[in-house]
């Protein structure tokens, strides 16, 4: 299970609530027998490979939860984002008509999601922060023996970005300040799925032969994932475009600080989290990386309580109280 909707559903649980995860596939078979049904990401479930095929799983789709309201169920929607990265789908208007609540990991996203489809304003909302991961923070001989086995330099500041390797993530930026560092002084780690390979490559190629860079674009385990953070001192996330990010918290959450682009709800989750940094575009990257792993190792700054996930669970607790409640939808 994605581990948002796995601390999600713990969160909810803690007060109460029943939940099951359920593929699209799965739950369609077995909806009747729940209250609510809480959507994640309606795509998955009518993304195809010819636009025909999209409109009938669409249309299938919408005509499905329409005979699950009129038996009282609830439709909730967690609004991750305003459409897949990098991926074309068709209009979600008919899947948004059967909501009746929506939840954002932001302000931000509640925002686009009434923007984008201005007749959910008025529904009940919820943000939901993308909470702390269950990560165990690096110790200075864990990281040492993280770095021996990378083969990094032990004294070096090394900088992460993990998650899917995709041209969104704007990974030119971070590989081109690095390019030319010394690999005794700053490092760079790039690691995680390559869903498409042919930018896995032209980031490799920009790379070269640095030794600074260190690529993993084959898709890495939790345990590999797990060496590398806890090589890290720093994450660094320079975004051309994105409205939420997981990667971010999980930097986070291992008590590092990060470098983030301003865009989508990142300035929002900066805004009460002084361990996110954020970057301009014409700003000195690896300055800014090693100014702020050299104040943080000073002064090192604790999560705050927007991504503790009892106070998450107390927001969608009540929220799930009212939608429930609500027969008007």
């Amino acid at each position: 299970m994605n581990p948002y909707v796995e601390n999600f559903c713990s969160a909810l649980e803690s007060h109460g609530h029943t939940t099951r995860s359920f593929t699209p596939a799965r739950w369609l078979r077995s909806m009747s027998s729940y209250d609510a049904i809480v959507i994640h990401w309606p795509e998955a479930a009518v993304l195809g490979r010819s636009e025909r095929v999209q409109q009938l799983a669409h249309s299938g789709f919408v005509a499905t939860l329409r005979h699950y309201r009129r038996g009282g169920g609830k439709v909730i929607w967690v609004f991750h984002n305003a459409q897949p990265h990098e991926r074309k789908f068709l209009d979600l208007t008919g899947f948004a008509k059967q909501v009746d609540g929506i939840i954002s990991p932001s302000k931000t996203g509640l925002d686009v999601a009434v923007k984008t489809y201005p007749f959910l304003d008025g529904l009940p909302q919820a943000i939901a922060y993308i909470g702390r991961y269950d990560l165990t923070p690096s110790t200075p001989a864990a990281k040492g023996a993280a770095r021996k086995e990378l083969g990094i330099c032990p004294t070096a500041t090394v900088a992460i970005n993990c998650g899917g390797i995709r041209r969104f993530k704007g990974l030119e930026w971070p590989v081109n300040a690095y390019v030319d560092a010394d690999p005794d002084e700053n490092c760079l780690l790039i690691v995680g799925s390559g869903f498409y390979k042919s930018y896995v490559d032209e980031i490799t190629g920009l790379a070269a032969q640095s030794p600074a860079i260190h690529i993993r674009g084959d898709g890495i385990s939790h345990a590999e994932l797990d060496l590398y953070l806890q090589a890290s001192d720093i994450g660094v996330f320079t975004f051309s475009q994105t409205l939420h990010s997981s990667s971010v918290v999980t930097v986070r959450s291992m008590d590092l600080p990060v470098i983030c682009s301003r865009v989508g709800s990142l300035p929002e989750y900066a805004a009460f989290d002084d361990g996110m940094v954020l970057i301009d575009t014409d700003e000195d990257l690896l300055g800014k990386v090693n100014l702020t792993a050299s104040q943080w190792a000073k002064k090192p700054v604790p999560m705050p309580p927007e991504y503790d996930w009892s106070n998450i669970g107390e927001n969608l607790n009540s929220f799930f109280n009212v939608v429930l409640a609500d027969d008007d939808h």
